[in-house]
């Protein structure tokens, strides 16, 4: 089994990430970041995570497709943005912190990642231990990977 902290915020801390006893981490990347820079860390994926507020901005940062190497989680602020996410091929995680944390709570949505599996990532800062245990119950019985994240910045 490997360890992964899904979400750093900063370059500085991946040294750390690495005496702490993580595998592999994902770094968020804001701004520009220059490529040969990223040649150098080895265990390191890089992410980059959306957060359209309508239907019309979820389908214009999908479609500039200029994420080449990256993961993409989305943050789905709406159902509508939810269910078009579980769709797209190009997104790969789907992000949950206390601003969308009410749609983990629908049926609905239980039942559409019944249909199409994908990751979520939950980001711990803010959460109570009710959503927590929301999110690993639907993990379990649905058999979809649970990324616990801290966000470290």
């Amino acid at each position: 089994m490997q360890v992964v902290e899904p979400c750093i915020l900063t370059r500085e801390l991946i040294d750390y990430v690495k005496r702490l006893g993580y595998d592999n981490a994902w770094l968020e990347i804001k701004g520009d970041f220059p490529k040969e820079e990223a040649k150098k860390y080895n265990d390191v994926y890089f992410r980059v995570t959306l957060i359209p507020r309508t239907v019309k901005e979820f389908n214009i940062l999908i479609k500039r497709n200029n994420y080449e190497g990256f993961t993409i989680f989305i943050k789905p602020i709406s159902f509508d943005i939810f269910k078009l996410s579980l769709k797209n091929k190009h997104v790969s995680v789907l992000s949950f912190d206390k601003t969308n944390s009410s749609l983990l709570l629908k049926k609905s949505v239980y039942s559409l990642l019944k249909q199409n599996p994908k990751p979520i990532e939950i980001s711990l800062k803010y959460w109570s231990h009710l959503l927590i245990a929301r999110a690993a119950e639907i993990g379990y019985k649905l058999g979809i990977p649970i990324l616990f994240s801290s966000c470290a910045s």
